[in-house]
């Protein structure tokens, strides 16, 4: 369950070890279906969306509904999701290769029917990375 505060009670209030929850926090809606490692959160389109930066599934929150759905999980090979921003009806997600170096771009369309992911952009292969990285001048040599 997560709870809301009204904007006007937040200078009103004071850290007490003794306080329980009371009418300045109200009840908004159920539960994720589960918990959320270092989770990406933004509100877009009037709903609520929880992307999980590891393996454990996204969730979108619905308040017309009250409910919490089970986004569409990750493509194969994508590791942890590292940054993210909402242009349009899509969330962009700068996101860790599960298996070598380097970073994918990834977006997920907030509206389609069912929402999806799309890779944007590959990770350049291990063999150009290590090629511009040979090139780079040591900063401590400089």
């Amino acid at each position: 369950m997560f709870f809301m505060i009204a904007k006007n009670d937040i200078n009103n209030l004071r850290p007490d070890e003794n306080r329980t929850p009371s009418n300045d926090l109200f009840k908004v809606g159920p539960p994720m279906k589960g918990p959320k490692d270092k989770p990406h959160v933004f509100v877009a389109k009037g709903n609520l969306y929880v992307f999980c930066q590891g393996l454990t599934y996204s969730e979108m929150y619905c308040p017309s509904t009250g409910e919490w759905t089970v986004l569409e999980c990750k493509p194969q090979g994508i590791g942890a999701l590292i940054s993210h921003f909402v242009l349009d009806d899509k969330v962009y997600f700068g996101a860790e290769c599960a298996t070598s170096v380097g970073e994918y771009v990834l977006s997920f369309n907030l509206t389609g029917r069912p929402p999806r992911w799309n890779i944007v952009s590959d990770p350049p292969p291990p063999e150009t990375f290590s090629m511009i990285f040979a090139l780079l001048s040591d900063p401590l040599l400089c």
